[in-house]
């Protein structure tokens, strides 16, 4: 959990199945690190239910196949697939929809009376108010913070985000946002940019009992290495025209490195980023599977290890040619990703058959 607030500890109090630690300053809602952080919305929602440990079996059972589409600014991004939203397919979340027109006032004292509720808050903000974030005064920029707690003495809400760390490079974390500019920030987005259409109040299910689906999991594999989705899609507000499922992926991030050294177009790590992470959580979930569940031999496991490495090396060859511009760099990650789908596949297809042979 992340401390945020750490002067006057009081005992907690359970609001609706959350722990809610209050201060003399104010309170907090728990908070735990995300196994990955490919985007905001998914590390939200799992740095909310993790405080629950079963919610990994509802975690490891999704967050396979993926997706190459189109992002809201137009620009092609890899995500994962889900038959709808996220927050709304889970059912470790309990989730209200606040329409913006139907708050009044100062959202200040709103934000903190759904904290006290035990509630968090997920919102679009424009981030040219908002120190820490890349656009601060520069241009106007939605982006979505997770709220979960506020200081009365300091003025200020702690959230969760992509920022610019004190480091100085872009990283998902917690830290602090004063009260004027969160009321600034809110009064200032624009309907258009509002994907939300108002705010989301989420709110851990302390009654849900999701056992690990070994059945979803073969199905989504298999979907992932047939390029395919076998499932119907409902609408919904990050709904984006998709242009490739699974391993059709490969190919395209392959092109996107030649096209970046032919310099005819500009560098997307965002890409790189999301595809290696998927390998992160494949690799926790085969160890789950392996160690926890007992439905795979361990060697199943340990050997999707290489494919790891494999993407590791792949992603730091992309992050410095970032820092040098050294082309060579991007030839070298292209035949690394070639390597690390044949890897993949052979990996993933030992697994279908030994779940088939259950």
């Amino acid at each position: 959990m992340d401390a945020v607030f750490k002067q006057g500890l009081r005992h907690p109090i359970n609001k609706g199945g959350t722990i809610i630690i209050s201060t003399s300053r104010g309170l907090m809602l728990p908070i735990h690190q995300p196994p990955i952080v490919s985007w905001a919305n998914q590390a939200h929602h799992m740095s909310i239910i993790l405080q629950h440990p079963a919610s990994v079996e509802w975690i490891y059972s999704h967050y396979i196949q993926l997706e190459l589409l189109q992002g809201f600014t137009g620009d092609r991004l890899i995500n994962y697939t889900f038959p709808n939203a996220p927050e709304t397919v889970c059912p470790w979340l309990e989730v209200r929809h606040i329409p913006r027109n139907s708050i009044t006032g100062n959202i200040v004292p709103w934000l903190q009376e759904r904290l006290m509720e035990g509630y968090y808050i997920y919102l679009f903000l424009n981030t040219y108010h908002l120190p820490s974030y890349l656009a601060y005064q520069d241009r106007h920029y939605a982006h979505d913070p997770l709220i979960f707690g506020f200081d009365s003495n300091s003025h200020t809400f702690a959230i969760r985000d992509f920022h610019t760390s004190s480091q100085g490079y872009l990283k998902y974390e917690t830290f602090n946002v004063d009260s004027n500019s969160m009321e600034r920030s809110y009064n200032d987005m624009s309907e258009d940019n509002d994907m939300l259409g108002g705010i989301q109040l989420l709110r851990i299910n302390p009654n849900c009992m999701y056992p690990f689906d070994s059945k979803l999991v073969a199905s989504s594999i298999a979907d992932y290495l047939e390029s395919k989705c076998s499932y119907l899609k409902t609408d919904n507000w990050l709904t984006s025209p998709v242009s490739a499922y699974g391993f059709q992926i490969y190919p395209h991030l392959s092109d996107h490195m030649r096209r970046v050294a032919e310099g005819s177009t500009s560098a997307d790590f965002r890409l790189i980023h999301v595809f290696h992470d998927h390998k992160l959580l494949m690799r926790h979930r085969l160890h789950f599977m392996a160690h926890n569940k007992r439905l795979i031999p361990d060697h199943l496991a340990s050997g999707y290890d290489e494919v790891l490495t494999t993407s590791l090396l792949a992603r730091s060859l992309a992050l410095k040619y970032y820092l040098t511009q050294d082309t060579m760099l991007l030839h070298k990650c292209e035949q690394l990703l070639l390597d690390l789908q044949n890897k993949e596949r052979q990996a993933l297809l030992a697994v279908l058959d030994s779940l088939a042979a259950i």
